[in-house]
């Protein structure tokens, strides 16, 4: 994706842009429901859960990048989605990493580990 001058809308608006962006580019490739689900519960732990969820997800991007390189990472588009980053069409070649290593298994268990606290704040 290229850069279209957005920078100075609000962030909910690039957002969505950037959603927006991914789903006409990838979702028939990849679904348009995992994308969105991705997207949307890593938007939810960056903005309720940023001070604990922030460290955690920079550690996992970087053993991935590690284990893998930075530039086999670059071909999966939920490393793109984590990291910030525009993926290169051409060059993103999968979704997600598979077993221990998966974004989205990593995303879903801090999503529900943060629900669960928020309920138990609730409950207190």
């Amino acid at each position: 994706m290229e850069r279209l001058g957005h920078e100075n809308l609000p962030e909910q608006e690039r957002k969505n842009i950037y959603l927006k962006n991914l789903l006409q580019i990838f979702g028939e490739k990849f679904g348009s429901e995992e994308i969105e689900n991705l997207y949307s519960r890593y938007s939810y732990l960056m903005e309720k859960g940023f001070i604990t969820f922030y460290q955690r997800l920079i550690d996992f991007s970087k053993k991935l990048e590690y284990k893998y390189s930075r530039e086999k990472c670059s071909e999966y588009l939920a490393w793109h989605i984590i990291i910030g980053s525009t993926p290169n069409k051409e060059k993103i070649k999968f979704f997600d990493f598979e077993g221990e290593d998966s974004i989205v298994n990593f995303i879903n268990k801090s999503y529900d580990e943060l629900i669960e606290k928020s309920k138990e704040k609730d409950n207190q």
